[in-house]
């Protein structure tokens, strides 16, 4: 077991936990509230969510405004801020995903020495985050 305090949830994880949406695996849920360390979310993570909902391809239970506030600061969740260090390390990475948020993500938690918590089927092909990747299929991959 990896003994990283900084554990990030990608975008989806993040809106399924907060909604107790049952897409999130029980498994995934339980590590979220049961995690000994900090959790956050990048903040390509809440423009990601933003532009899901105004365009209508989420439902959440709130106003957008709201909805952040509770989903961070009400479950005490940090908001990792996106730098230019992050950006490069983005556009370094390989292309085995052509989604530049989901790219921020994963160079956020390589930045941040972290975790990250994510169901997304191309995270695994990043041999960048070998021992940082929790997905529900293992523990940690």
């Amino acid at each position: 077991m990896s003994q990283k305090s900084l554990l990030i949830l990608d975008t989806h994880v993040w809106i399924w936990w907060m909604e107790q949406d049952e897409r999130l695996p029980g498994k995934l849920r339980d590590f979220i509230e049961d995690f000994g360390g900090d959790v956050a979310v990048s903040a390509a993570s809440v423009f990601e969510l933003v532009i899901l909902a105004k365009r209508g391809r989420i439902q959440i239970n709130r106003e957008i405004d709201d909805w952040i506030e509770r989903a961070t600061r009400g479950v005490d969740i940090e908001i990792l801020p996106v730098n230019g260090t992050i950006a490069q390390q983005a556009g370094f990475l390989p292309f085995h995903h052509g989604d530049p948020l989901d790219r921020l993500i994963i160079a956020s938690t390589l930045h941040n020495d972290a975790l990250v918590l994510s169901v997304d089927s191309k995270f695994p092909d990043y041999e960048e985050l070998g021992g940082r990747l929790i997905s529900g299929k293992d523990e940690i991959q």
